[in-house]
């Protein structure tokens, strides 16, 4: 009988990875992606905001209520 791969295990095993990855690469390589990252993630939350407030207009229900979209600063980043 073959036993099923407990995935709690392959998923600790992944999350390993990926934090000694992230502890070998140069600092400022990390700062960079980071920021990318929320970039994009901001372009993301102005693009669902537009759609929502379209929906809105085209409902005549009015705009939809602004949710907090997680743009809070990491540590150590910097916005330009």
């Amino acid at each position: 009988m073959t036993r099923r791969p407990d995935p709690s295990s392959a998923l600790l095993a992944l999350l390993d990875t990926l934090e000694a990855e992230l502890l070998a690469a140069p600092a400022a390589e990390v700062r960079d992606a980071l920021r990318e990252t929320g970039r994009e993630r901001d372009g993301a939350c102005r693009e669902v905001r537009s759609l929502l407030d379209d929906a809105a207009a085209a409902n005549k229900d009015g705009p939809v209520p602004a949710a907090p979209c997680g743009t809070r600063d990491l540590p150590g980043l910097h916005r330009h």
